[in-house]
């Protein structure tokens, strides 16, 4: 409900009006080689659904930019 609210109310600054499902975080990040990933660029992170998975597979010495407006 929060995303369809902010949706509404700035729809130019809210890029979706509901959350990513937990299997869609995990299949959008199966593809990336996490073990040769040096830099992950993230653009819109908005609430961190995808951040916080991304941060869990990255190796230590990575970098994580995170891009939001």
């Amino acid at each position: 409900m929060m995303f369809l609210k902010g949706f509404f109310k700035h729809p130019v600054m809210v890029g979706a009006i509901a959350s990513s499902s937990q299997r869609l975080v995990r299949h959008m990040l199966s593809r990336v080689e996490w073990d040769k990933c040096e830099l992950f660029v993230e653009y819109g992170p908005g609430v961190g659904t995808f951040t916080r998975p991304i941060l869990e597979r990255l190796k230590p010495d990575a970098k994580l930019i995170v891009i939001d407006t």
